[in-house]
């Protein structure tokens, strides 16, 4: 079905990325941060990736099938616009984050730095926004801005925030393994979600979401992974 209704939306999606408003300075910034493609193009694809999300289980005939590549259709234009509010706030995390990657004294916190530098690279990469999946996509600006309170308190305390990152070292390591494979299966997407929000509850716990993650959790996921 998923195959089938992003067939039957290409034209629509051509329509949404020729209609969204991005003026040459803001496709110029995108690409500083992702360096991939078109602006318009990687919203809409994002776009498309949430609405294509979602179940399809109860279609079972085509006037089931028409009925909802309708509704696909009238809410994609509007969704890349939320999409692109997104980038911008994200895009605003980010520059915080990299202008503060070098460290004022020679060697202070450079390991900390080098271990959020790694971080922002697994979260912000060429094509990112198009390939990253929809749930994780949408806590995007959280994560990096919790990312940011990471690093300013990792360079009041380097010594705690080491602390806290060799203990999240195991499960950082195999997510970063993990997306190097480009694995999309619902297991390594929940083990994705589930490390950033270990991330997010460790170094930055006001922007947690409820319910904590546990560790046995996440070494339960990643035993079935590996």
């Amino acid at each position: 079905v998923r195959f089938l209704l992003r067939s039957a939306m290409a034209d629509a999606a051509k329509r949404s990325a020729k209609q969204l408003p991005v003026d040459t300075q803001r496709n110029l910034l995108y690409s500083t941060f992702a360096n991939s493609g078109n602006l318009r193009e990687d919203c809409v694809a994002a776009a498309m990736n949430d609405l294509l999300a979602q179940d399809f289980s109860g279609i079972r005939d085509l006037p089931a099938f028409e009925q909802m590549v309708a509704a696909s259709t009238r809410n994609l234009f509007a969704r890349s616009q939320q999409v692109m509010a997104l980038l911008e706030d994200c895009m605003g995390w980010t520059a915080k984050i990299r202008s503060q990657l070098t460290p004022s004294l020679m060697g202070w916190a450079s390991g900390n730095l080098a271990d959020i530098k790694a971080h922002l690279e697994r979260l912000i990469y060429p094509g990112f926004l198009a390939e990253t999946p929809a749930p994780l996509l949408a806590n995007l600006p959280r994560y990096l801005k919790a990312l940011h309170l990471r690093q300013e308190r990792a360079l009041q305390d380097p010594v705690k925030d080491q602390a806290r990152m060799l203990e999240l070292q195991p499960f950082n390591a195999a997510l970063a393994a993990l997306h190097s494979k480009a694995a999309d299966s619902n297991r390594s997407l929940a083990f994705r979600l589930d490390v950033e929000e270990l991330n997010v509850q460790v170094f930055a716990q006001e922007l947690a979401l409820k319910g904590a993650v546990s560790r046995k959790r996440l070494a339960k996921q990643l035993a079935e992974l590996t």
